[in-house]
Formats: C-alpha cells, structure tokens, sequence
C-alpha cells in the first residue's frame, strides 16, 4: 500500500548559482524517480466552488438523497476494487466540472494581535507561531477547506462523526477547527454541548449557534482544556501540522473524560491505482515522493494516516476502531456513488493542490515559484487524463478512553 516514511530520501544539490540540478529521488515505495525536464504551459484552475452547486451552510440535501445504506457492497472500502467506466468518453461533456478547464501555549483570545498574517506567492499564511504551519488561510484555501467538508458527508452518508459518543454530549472539542463549519455542524445536531473550535488563526464566522465558540490555540503544546471534561475530541484533515502524533493524543485522552471518545478522518499523501496507471515518473506519483520528502525535512509524518489507530492504542485509547475507504480521483469509476466522490475530491485536490504545496516545495524543498507552476500545471493535466485511475486512501479511526 505504501505508506512508510522513514527511509532517507535524497535530495538533489544545486550549482553555483543555486540552481536546482536534475535529481533522483528515493522514495520507500516509489523507487528511484528523476525529475523531469518542464515544458511550462500556462493553464490556470477554476474555482470550483463557482463550478459546482455547493451549499457552504449546512448538510447538502443532494447527499442524504443520494448516498445508499451503507452495508458490505459499499464501493469506498478499502477491500472493494473500483471498477473503470468505459465507453463513455463524452460524459465529462455532462458533468459539474468544464473538463477543458485549466482546471503557543496559553489561549488567546480573538484579537488583532493574531490577525496578523504573512503574505507569500500570493498566498496569506497564519501569523501567530509563523511557520509552525504551512497551508495558507486566505480565502482559495478556506473555500477548499468547506469543499471538504461536504466531500466527507458524501463519504460517510451525512455523518459528522462515527464515534459512539452520548445522545447529549456536554463537551466537543474540534482541534484545527478551519473555517469552523465541522463544529457549527456539530453544534447544530448537540445542542446539549459546548462546541469549542481551536486553531491559529481566526477565520471562523462571526454568527454562530449560542453552544459554538472558537478560540486561538495551538495544540502542538501542553492543552489548557480541563482535564476529564470533553466527551469527544476532533482531528480532521490535519497532515503536517504535529511533529509528535501520539503527544498530541496524550493532550486529547488526558482531556476527555473516563469513557470519552477521540475520533482523526485524516487523507493519505501517496496516490495510488489498482491498474498500474499511477507510475513514479508521472505527476501523481511525483506528488506523493515530494510531500513525503518535504515531511521528511520537517521532521513530520504526512503519512500519518497510515498509522493513526497504532498511535492511539500506544497512547491507552481502547475499542480502537479503524475504516479505510478508497477516494477516487475523477470520474473515471463506472460505480454511480464512486464516480459522485470521484468529482469532488478531484475539485478537493485541484483546487487545494498548490495552497497544500506551494510552501513547502519553495520554503522546504526550495523551489523556485515558477517551477512549482510548472509541476502544478503537470497536475492539472494528469487530472483530465482519462487514462490515469488514481485514488486515494481515507482512514477515519476512533478510540475511547478507559471508563473509570
């Protein structure tokens, strides 16, 4: 499956005048890769929020129509191969998408003082603990963020959560809350409970239900929630952002309560293909050897996913429960419910790919922009090959703190 990232990895060296020479990369399921010569064709990506009818607010109506009872034949599962369509090269004609489209440690409370933001390649990036964290906050990147959400409602049948958790919570924490929709959504459905969303920046909205409020927090430091007072705590989405998992899963069970429950839906960096059409020399075996290189400077586990439920049963997390599910990209399966997620987490991925990428191709991998450009556009063009059957892997796991 591939999903080990503690190989070295070498990088490639630069000449006297820093530039990048052609490299061979390694890579512990990927082989040996070169770098490609790039042939730079302008092509620019449509905001697929203006593509797709997408509700932003709440629970999408078309979801809960459309999505079947889950049982043993459901496509997304990991032990499910996913069928090809044929014979149908024209429906993309049909489809939401235009396929010629180019396309620290104390709370702090809500203030200027944490407004402020770094600016770079045209991208806005949190300010407070600069750096600490590399996918930028503006606006693209939140747009991309709601897409996700609506994509994992599609994905686990319009539920928020799969944890077992009480009919009425008193406390849920959302840790890396984003634009805060998860844990408005929550709050919505458990009106019982408080809902608190932290992150490092402040880009929730400002109307929210009476049981929601955001603060500003990083949770890679000790937490300061009340220890035995949250009967769920939240990680969605959240590749990158800890350098030590299972510390920040210590915080998390000394936080819940004796029976509480932690629950991380997390993606894979690596995408695959059951038909040998994602290779080490195109642009989506590229994406996965490069984030996993980039990881490995950092000192962090983009591959986290692959170990979430080990991390918490070392923590002491019992009934660990783990699913995987496979994400197509594109609307290449011939299965009606694969082919749905298919085209959103294809516009989830291009739309997300460069604000997921940018920093750490240029800051970490030291790229220049225009060369990120280019392998963007690469990607861009490997999105629209019907020929490529890529997917990826989404695992949602939960476990519960030993009841007392």
């Amino acid at each position: 499956m591939g999903g080990e990232y503690g190989t070295p990895l070498q990088v490639g060296a630069r000449n006297a005048t820093g530039k990048l020479q052609p490299e061979t990369l390694v890579h512990p399921y990927l082989d040996h890769v070169p770098r490609p010569t790039f042939q730079f064709t302008p092509s620019h990506i449509q905001n697929s929020l203006q593509q797709v009818a997408y509700h932003h607010s709440h629970h999408c109506p078309s979801a809960m129509a459309t999505a079947p009872a889950e049982g043993a034949s459901d496509p997304t599962l990991i032990e499910v191969t996913i069928e090809v369509e044929h014979g149908n090269e024209d429906e993309d004609a049909n489809s939401t998408f235009d396929p010629n489209d180019g396309t620290a440690s104390d709370t702090t409370s809500l203030s200027s003082s944490v407004s402020k933001y770094r600016y770079e390649n045209g991208r806005r990036y949190h300010g407070y603990k600069d750096g600490s964290y590399l996918i930028p906050n503006d606006e693209k990147q939140l747009n991309v963020q709601d897409l996700g959400h609506h994509l994992l409602l599609l994905l686990l049948r319009n539920k928020l959560h799969l944890a077992p958790i009480p009919e009425k919570p008193q406390r849920i924490l959302d840790i890396g809350t984003g634009t805060g929709i998860w844990a408005i959504d929550m709050a919505d459905q458990y009106e019982s409970a408080e809902v608190i969303g932290t992150d490092l920046a402040p880009t929730q909205p400002t109307f929210v239900p009476p049981n929601c409020k955001f603060e500003i927090d990083d949770a890679s430091s000790e937490w300061t929630f009340t220890p035995n007072s949250a009967d769920l705590v939240f990680f969605r989405f959240m590749l990158g952002c800890f350098a030590d998992w299972p510390a920040v899963y210590r915080e998390a069970f000394k936080t819940l309560k004796p029976g509480g429950w932690l629950e991380h839906h997390e993606g894979t960096p690596d995408p695959q293909s059951e038909d040998g059409t994602v290779t080490p020399d195109n642009p989506f075996g590229r994406w996965g050897l490069l984030i996993a290189q980039a990881g490995q400077i950092l000192g962090k586990d983009f591959g986290v996913g692959y170990h979430t439920k080990k991390f918490m049963e070392e923590v002491g997390f019992i009934n660990v429960v783990e699913k995987k599910y496979k994400l197509p990209i594109g609307r290449w399966p011939a299965d009606p419910r694969m082919k749905e997620l298919g085209t959103w987490y294809r516009a989830y991925f291009e739309d997300g790919m460069e604000g997921y990428a940018m920093a750490l191709l240029t800051r970490v991998l030291k790229w220049e922009f225009l060369e990120a450009q280019v392998f963007f556009a690469q990607l861009r063009a490997a999105f629209k090959d019907k020929n490529i059957h890529a997917y990826s892997y989404f695992t949602c796991v939960y476990g519960q703190k030993p009841p007392a």
